[in-house]
């Protein structure tokens, strides 16, 4: 799918397609899902087990149905995204592909004007700068001055329509915001109400254990919708406006009002809606600002001009030092080249650098196993006990993230070690795509002579084949120019002459992964592998918050954990006293002990009937087993202050921790991951 998508958006960029039509990504995709399907076949046919296996079959053919329909609608997406974004820029492309002809003619006038000259030019480059700075300011004196974005200022007068300026001000200096996701205790963030007459509900002073949780969940949300948001406002083709995040607060502090609390017990302070505002803003503008940077390098005229200025002193000194307009074409042509075969480099690599990573540790299996990995990397990691306890918290808290986390330092590590097959790849793709090119100049300049075409239609034919492999190359020019050029063999000597130091220069630039700069991906490696990995459930077991490790987000049946651990985990403790509940809750559902399946709950429920709690308890399989996990037996010793700290309650009493697990040591942990 992703060699299929760079083709079609080599084609949207070059403005030959201007529509996605499913149909066609499902053509593009049938031979490879009819060899899926086939292996398959074989697998379920040939397989010693296949009377066993029989009866997974017709489960696994659905999710291949499944996966395939994902990846042709989210390819779809991606597309029509990418058309809406060319239509916008549209009269933009049009401006500049009226510069190119503007800017060809100026160059050439005066190398014209300079050659016929009496005066003897002597450094004919300084009188191309010399002019060129008034051709610029002639040619942008009506365009807009694209602005440097100032997100923060942005995002305290935005706060400041709903709040108290100097409370803004405070709580940014304060910066607890920036953890108030990971946070183990919500209580300084709300007031708690007074019962009322007549209210059944007694007066509490302080947050439950759910309510605590319900707070991390809706502050979860409240950050995944923000993000959803912010990917949908059109910067990368728009630029950057204080609207957007104006927008964001505004969401953020009415998804807060609207979470109602169990039993109306609590009510958030200014403090809360502040910080949570500071949190998702922060997260927002880190993205803002680069796509904004990005929108300005590509978009200011400055910037783009300065940019061309190499390129029409080439035309100008061709012209300057009496070249044809044909060799001058043949020239520019290959200066233009340089882009797209450069980004035809990035796409290739892109596959080769999923494929490679995904043949070995830690991507070479299923997520369960890449979770050992993960949790063999939180175990090992250097640093003080303090850093290495927040990173559990994201790993409990926000699975996910920490998964993404995991999987971009990965990608990092990757890049930035030697590989000398990837480099090779690169390099023999590059010249590849001179041959290509080559080959398109001859079969171009054959059509033409056959029809006694012109230059426009050279340049048409040459481009045209190109599309899929290379995307836009066109090369503008005017008509008086078009009518100059008559000799196409000229336009095909210059190139073959002038290719090899283009792609000689393409791999002198690219000797090592680490010289790929990531903003030149159309999507980035890790962004793929995270879409590979994390498509998933993220439900997470309501006693000890594992997490489901069904692959599919919308999977049919209950939610299942591999591994369950100590609800002392999540902050459970034994109603009545601050003590943790220590045993696993695999343990505990082979036991007759009770839960109360909330902190408001009058009747506790066996753990042998959990189902029965009903809400999120009835849609988890937890399978009795009192083969509880070492790993984290390990965890809850080794972190035993850190959650005490956090959760404001203590392993004593019925929460005392067995001596049998004080005797686990970080290797026996690591060893137990079976890695």
């Amino acid at each position: 799918m992703l060699s299929t998508e760079n083709k079609m958006l080599n084609r949207i960029a070059s403005g030959t397609m201007e529509t996605a039509e499913q149909q066609e990504l499902i053509k593009e995709m049938s031979v490879t899902l009819k060899d899926v399907q086939k292996a398959f076949n074989i697998y379920f046919e040939e397989d010693s087990d296949k009377e066993i296996l029989i009866q997974w079959k017709s489960k696994f053919e659905r999710q291949i149905q499944h996966l395939h329909d994902d990846l042709v609608n989210e390819a779809k997406r991606k597309l029509d995204e990418n058309i809406k974004q060319k239509n916008i820029r549209k009269k933009m492309d049009e401006q500049r592909k009226n510069y190119e002809k503007t800017l060809f003619e100026k160059s050439k006038e005066l190398a014209l004007k300079l050659k016929e000259s009496s005066n003897a030019i002597t450094d004919p480059k300084a009188e191309f700068d010399t002019v060129w700075g008034n051709w610029v300011s002639e040619l942008t004196k009506d365009a807009p001055t694209i602005k440097d974005a100032n997100i923060s200022n942005d995002v305290t007068d935005a706060l400041n329509n709903f709040y108290e300026y100097g409370l803004i001000i405070h709580r940014k200096n304060y910066s607890k915001y920036r953890n108030i996701s990971t946070a183990g205790d919500y209580q300084e963030y709300v007031t708690m109400k007074k019962s009322t007459l007549g209210s059944i509900w007694p007066l509490r002073k302080s947050l439950k254990p759910e309510d605590q949780t319900s707070i991390r969940e809706l502050i979860s949300n409240v950050h995944q919708k923000a993000q959803e948001k912010a990917n949908s406002f059109p910067i990368s083709v728009q630029g950057y406006n204080a609207a957007y995040v104006h927008e964001i607060t505004r969401d953020v502090k009415q998804q807060l009002q609207a979470f109602k609390p169990k039993h109306d017990c609590f009510e958030f302070k200014k403090e809360f809606f502040v910080d949570v505002s500071l949190s998702v803003c922060g997260q927002a503008a880190t993205r803002f600002a680069e796509l904004h940077r990005k929108y300005k390098e590509a978009n200011d005229p400055s910037s783009y001009f300065e940019k061309k200025r190499p390129e029409y002193f080439k035309v100008f000194e061709k012209y300057w030092k009496g070249a044809t307009s044909a060799a001058v074409l043949g020239d520019q042509i290959c200066s233009k080249l340089k882009g797209p075969i450069l980004q035809s480099a990035y796409n290739m690599i892109t596959e080769s650098i999923c494929n490679q990573i995904r043949g070995k540790p830690p991507f070479n299996g299923n997520r369960a196993d890449l979770e050992k990995h993960i949790l063999r990397s939180l175990a090992e990691k250097e640093g003080n006990k303090e850093e290495k306890f927040n990173d559990f918290l994201t790993y409990m808290y926000y699975p996910k993230h920490q998964y993404e986390r995991f999987i971009k330092h990965k990608v990092e590590d990757y890049m930035a070690a030697e590989n000398p097959q990837a480099v090779s790849a690169l390099h023999q793709h590059i010249e590849h795509k001179q041959y290509s090119v080559v080959r398109a100049a001859e079969m171009a300049a054959d059509k033409v002579k056959h029809v006694n075409g012109d230059a426009k239609m050279w340049l048409e034919s040459f481009s045209n084949s190109l599309v899929d492999e290379l995307g836009d190359t066109r090369v503008y020019l005017s008509d008086d120019d078009s009518k100059d050029i008559t000799d196409f063999d000229i336009i095909v000597n210059v190139m073959k002459k002038e290719l090899p130091t283009v792609i000689k220069d393409l791999k002198g630039s690219l000797t090592k992964l680490s010289d790929l700069k990531m903003e030149m991906f159309r999507e980035k490696p890790d962004e793929i592998l995270i879409k590979h990995f994390c498509r998933c459930c993220w439900e997470k077991c309501p006693f000890c918050g594992a997490v489901c490790t069904k692959s599919q987000e919308e999977h049919a049946g209950e939610h299942s954990a591999d591994f369950h651990r100590s609800p002392g985990m999540t902050g459970m403790n034994y109603r009545g006293t601050t003590e943790f509940v220590i045993d696993f809750c695999t343990t505990a559902v082979a036991s007759t002990k009770s839960f109360y399946p909330s902190g408001k709950a009058t009747k506790s429920i066996q753990y042998q009937q959990y189902r029965t709690a009903e809400g999120e308890y009835a849609k988890w399989m937890i399978s009795p087993d009192f083969s509880e996990s070492v790993y984290w037996k390990w965890f809850v010793c080794e972190f035993k202050e850190n959650l005490e700290m956090h959760f404001k309650n203590t392993f004593s009493g019925l929460g005392e921790i067995p001596a049998g697990w004080k005797t686990v040591t970080q290797s026996d942990a690591i060893a137990s991951l079976q890695i």
